[in-house]
């Protein structure tokens, strides 16, 4: 079972990832924004880390900007998801060192434990995700 952390400042979001996460076998650690994320991950890595970009305060890049320069939680895989698909958006998120960058709104819920399940395999030492942009999103119509 991977520990999965899942930082979102929507609690429908949060709790319909969560959900799949469990469903999915996994233990899921949701969290409301960026601080209780860097808190969070002081004292515990997870297995990895599914990040919305656009969250008050502390948003998705300064958290992935902490993740990637700590030597515990370097090599996570870490996807980043957000309502926004602008291509800049995207191209940032990659060159951050995001592992995967997720649309919210699109992606089925099979769709997103099948990607979860590729990176956590792809980084099983550690060496990190595959860097593919998912064409979807999260489907917010998933079962809760």
């Amino acid at each position: 079972m991977a520990s999965i952390l899942i930082v979102d400042d929507q609690p429908d979001i949060r709790r319909v990832l969560a959900r799949l996460v469990r469903l999915a076998g996994h233990d899921a650690i949701d969290l409301p924004g960026g601080p209780e994320a860097l808190e969070h991950l002081a004292r515990h890595v997870p297995d990895l880390i599914l990040l919305d970009v656009m969250m008050p305060d502390v948003d998705g890049f300064d958290v992935l900007r902490v993740v990637r320069t700590d030597p515990r939680t370097a090599r996570l895989p870490v996807i980043m998801f957000s309502a926004v698909s602008a291509e800049e958006m995207i191209e940032r998120a990659f060159a951050e060192g995001a592992n995967d960058y997720w649309i919210k709104g699109a992606i089925s819920a099979e769709s997103l434990c099948a990607g979860i399940a590729e990176h956590l395999s792809a980084s099983s030492g550690r060496g990190g995700g595959g860097g593919s942009f998912a064409a979807g999103g999260l489907n917010s119509a998933a079962p809760a």
